[in-house]
């Protein structure tokens, strides 16, 4: 349900790509807390006029508690909202649950649209997690182009990246498009002792593709 109403930089005016690289690097989270059990998620969704909401759970391994979302998003005056909380699925049994609460914002103006996407909220350990990203699409004729720049601090990680992607409508239901991601992890350690080391590593990662779809 917190993927469901909230809306991401990457899923703001994005045509995509063949391999999804604008919204798979480093830094970028699309699906917060989904996961953590046994992927079974069961979701409950109502709609009034220009507003909605959802509930789901997500199923526990083993003896540890179910997880559970809930959502609620619409549109005031042209500008799209979403406000959201995450339970997720506890670790083991008696562990704590992580959880996320979030908001966005999305605004279209001619040819343009823009979004932003914060959340914030604890790992099961306690430790701090705050997610933001950025999103700008644009689109006229038959090209669509998109930018999205996100960040992910999480406990002694910190992950930042951008993606871009483009569209160009060939007709006959044909299409080129291009996509690009680049990010990078920065993992913190701290030694113990009489002398206590800080270090930190980083690691990049980019993908690309360029492909054609063809829809028949």
């Amino acid at each position: 349900a917190m993927d469901w109403a909230l809306t991401e930089g990457g899923n703001v005016g994005n045509p995509g790509s063949i391999a999804d690289g604008e919204t798979s690097y480093a830094g970028y989270a699309g699906s917060y807390l989904d996961g953590a059990g046994d992927g079974m998620i069961a979701r409950y969704d109502y709609s009034f006029g220009d507003y909605a909401f959802a509930v789901s759970v997500e199923q526990g391994v083993a003896d540890a508690e179910n997880g559970y979302a809930i959502g609620f998003r619409g549109n005031v005056a042209g500008v799209s909202f979403g406000i959201a909380h995450q339970e997720g699925v506890a670790a083991a049994a008696g562990a704590e649950n992580a959880d996320l609460t979030g908001v966005s914002l999305g605004y279209g103006f001619g040819d343009l649209n823009a979004g932003i996407m914060f959340a914030s909220g604890n790992n099961a350990d306690g430790s701090d997690r705050e997610l933001m990203q950025l999103g700008l699409g644009y689109s006229a004729g038959a090209l669509s182009l998109h930018a999205n720049y996100a960040e992910d601090e999480n406990a002694n990680v910190e992950s930042d990246g951008f993606g871009i992607a483009a569209a160009y409508d060939l007709g006959g239901g044909a299409a080129v498009h291009f996509g690009y991601g680049d990010g990078s992890a920065t993992t913190t350690t701290t030694t113990t002792g009489t002398t206590p080391v800080t270090t930190a590593t980083t690691v990049d990662n980019g993908r690309w593709s360029l492909g054609l779809s063809m829809a028949f």
